[in-house]
């Protein structure tokens, strides 16, 4: 009798658990648009090396938000071009110009992930990193 109880009570919870579990994970109205970005070309200028790469973003929302992206570089760590994974995207005007306004709609940038030389001027594979969108907080 208490295990069809406990049963009947774990198939009414469990529906409920799940459902409220799936409306907590809230979509980001900001995300990358894969199809229409890529991964241009990389230099190495003396001790950086730098990738050049056209990412499309689109926010799905009525409002602006500022990001940051982050490329995640594991098998150029691996390959020894360069030192360090994860690095934070600029535009390639300012390099200190790490914030990207995006306005509703899509907008393509055109973004630069500069790292430290490894030593071997060879990249793993021609597509984009992994990618990380940060949302900048307003204070």
């Amino acid at each position: 009798m208490k295990k069809t109880f406990l049963l009947i009570i774990m198939l009414i919870l469990s529906p409920a658990i799940i459902l409220s579990c799936k409306l907590a994970e809230k979509e980001s109205p900001v995300r990358v648009v894969l199809a229409s970005s890529q991964f241009n070309h990389f230099e190495v200028i003396e001790d950086d090396v730098n990738f050049y790469c056209t990412i499309c973003i689109e926010n799905t929302s009525n409002t602006t938000y500022d990001i940051q992206i982050y490329g995640v570089f594991d098998f150029d760590v691996k390959g020894g071009l360069i030192k360090d994974s994860r690095m934070l995207g600029h535009t390639m005007s300012n390099p200190t110009d790490t914030i990207f306004h995006v306005i509703p709609g899509e907008q393509t940038y055109q973004v630069v992930f500069s790292g430290e030389y490894a030593g071997r001027p060879v990249k793993h594979d021609r597509l984009l990193p992994e990618l990380e969108i940060v949302f900048i907080d307003e204070a």
